[in-house]
């Protein structure tokens, strides 16, 4: 547990590490500044252009001080991820495609210029979400499903989410500790062939579906813990200290209930931090680049497997921070994987609405529809999920910051 031993608590906090950060929080300042100059300019001045060289420069020296940090690899992988390699694409996207403009004449009375355009460039850095803007990524969780309008009051979200924070921390300090033997032996099988031809070999036994089923939830289960918990140590900063307003600080994953397709599984459920990148880049590709048409079959589908794969190519980073070498990343394939799940889908739904024209009501589909859903989106989940998800649990992630290490019993 946690020892508050001899120094206490400069020690415990010494033990995340985010002291040796200093590379990234440096190179943020300085994109912060960029942003907030370039901004200010013309839409269609090109100064907007030549500031994504220093932005850029920037932002893969964050990307790449971040792989040299013997640190937290979650940690690694939120700050590299978050002020690296998606900050520039974001940057390139306010400046030259969203061409956001930070109007200095609409500061507040009494308010710097140069603070205001600071304290914007700031919310363009970290609202990954563009909440409160009029570009607000879709799918983003409200505090109450059965009242959209409530916000909690200071109190009530510093009170909810210390709490929640604190409960989190000790729950995930217990859990990620050294994986037991019989993930690695999962993880590492004799077998080598893959488990989708085994399946359809009928060479799948019981034991091995229990395992893979569990493998997927708790994986999937401590990441979203994991993140729900840095975005409440986050936002107690930002709502408690920096006096934000708590709507600017929405849940970031919504109810596990909305997840009933692997579609809705990534959106509305799933975090929708990548979202406003994603979007941006998937659109000009499939319609500048590659001139598809604008409407129909091929043009939907091409921009869904873009997205995915931008996300995938950016998830390979997000491997390295977790000690994954290159050669064995298999984020790509993960996402991909994922994209051709909803395209399954997308066409199982497709045959039933023709088998089946008079359905009733528009509106939520009827539960049996959810509980198929479900436990389509589970098998499916746990078909692409053990692949990417070994590599990173094999991987070598410390224990959590504040929390011993255990003895290793796995097998070399």
């Amino acid at each position: 547990m946690i020892s508050f031993s001899q120094d206490g608590l400069q020690k415990w906090l010494a033990s995340f590490d985010l002291h040796r950060f200093g590379t990234a929080y440096a190179c943020t300042i300085g994109v912060i500044c960029c942003l907030a100059y370039a901004a200010t300019q013309s839409p269609s001045s090109r100064i907007r252009w030549w500031m994504l060289v220093p932005i850029t420069g920037l932002t893969m020296t964050t990307a790449r001080s971040v792989l040299d940090i013997p640190a937290f690899s979650p940690f690694r992988v939120a700050i590299g991820m978050t002020l690296g390699v998606n900050l520039v694409l974001e940057s390139i996207n306010h400046l030259c495609i969203r061409k956001v403009f930070i109007d200095l004449n609409k500061r507040p009375k009494g308010e710097s210029a140069v603070y205001y355009a600071l304290r914007q460039g700031t919310d363009l850095v970290f609202n990954k979400r563009l909440i409160g803007t009029a570009h607000q990524v879709k799918g983003v969780p409200k505090f109450s499903s059965k009242d959209p309008s409530y916000v909690p009051s200071r109190t009530q979200f510093i009170t909810f989410r210390a709490t929640r924070a604190i409960l989190l921390y000790l729950v995930l300090g217990m859990l990620l500790r050294e994986p037991p033997p019989e993930i690695v032996s999962f993880c590492r099988p004799s077998d080598r062939t893959s488990f989708p031809i085994r399946l359809v070999q009928g060479t799948v036994g019981t034991e091995e579906f229990t395992t893979r089923f569990a493998f997927t939830l708790s994986y999937l289960a401590s990441s979203v813990l994991f993140q729900i918990l840095g975005h409440d140590c986050i936002s107690l900063i930002a709502v408690g200290i920096l006096n934000n307003d708590p709507a600017a600080w929405p849940p970031r994953f919504d109810s596990i209930t909305t997840a009933y397709t692997i579609r809705r599984f990534w959106n509305p459920f799933w975090h929708q931090d990548l979202r406003a990148t994603l979007t941006c880049y998937s659109p000009l590709i499939s319609d500048n680049i590659l001139q598809l048409p604008k409407k129909g079959v091929l043009q939907r589908y091409a921009k869904i497997y873009l997205g995915f794969g931008i996300s995938g190519l950016m998830h390979i980073y997000s491997d390295l921070a977790s000690n994954v070498p290159l050669s064995e990343t298999k984020a790509m394939n993960y996402f991909l994987l994922s994209a051709t799940g909803v395209l399954i889908e997308d066409l199982a739904i497709a045959i039933y609405r023709l088998a089946v024209p008079d359905r009733g009501s528009a509106g939520q589909p009827p539960l049996w529809q959810k509980v198929v859903g479900f436990l389509w989106t589970l098998f499916y989940t746990s078909l692409v999920t053990p692949q990417w998800a070994c590599t990173l649990v094999l991987g070598g992630t410390l224990p959590m910051p504040g929390f011993p290490r255990l003895e290793s019993s796995t097998p070399p």
